[in-house]
């Protein structure tokens, strides 16, 4: 490819991409996909990202924090779906483990148990099996373990 054809699709493409990245947090991978879809070959696109990465347009670092804590907070999300999802946004485990450890087990334990105490008003089920079992169902959607969910079970009569 001519250098100045190259030069040219970065320059048409890099606004794009700072747009894309400057109206909410992005990672490598989602820029990655947008570029594919602009139709850049990867050469390009690692050109533009690198480009990005200079200009602080993209920072893994500051959007696995973001995420982690928006999900917690406003979604309501346990540790094992937050790094279902960051790992298929291909952040690295030790950066999603430093920020998911900000967060400590009994804060994931106060999030869960509103989680449940909101399910339980919505639930019409007399069978206190039944009930539990749809407790339970509902709180591994959300992405907490097993044991997390049974010892904050253990605070409702079910």
């Amino acid at each position: 490819m001519p250098e100045n054809s190259e030069r040219f699709l970065i320059q048409s493409a890099l606004p794009k991409a700072e747009k894309f990245c400057a109206y909410q947090e992005r990672c490598i991978f989602e820029v990655k996909q947008k570029l594919t879809r602009l139709g850049l070959s990867p050469n390009i696109q690692t050109k533009v990202i690198n480009i990005l990465l200079e200009k602080d347009f993209i920072n893994e670092e500051r959007y696995t924090e973001l995420f982690i804590r928006s999900k917690i907070n406003q979604n309501g999300w346990g540790p094992y779906k937050i790094s279902q999802e960051l790992n298929k946004r291909q952040i690295p485990k030790g950066l999603i483990n430093k920020y998911l450890n900000e967060f400590p087990d009994d804060q994931h334990d106060e999030i869960l148990k509103k989680l449940i105490e909101s399910k339980l008003r919505n639930i019409n089920e007399e069978d206190k099996f039944k009930k539990k079992q749809k407790v339970l169902r509902f709180a591994y959607s959300k992405g907490y373990s097993v044991d997390q969910t049974e010892r904050v079970l253990k605070n409702f009569e079910l």
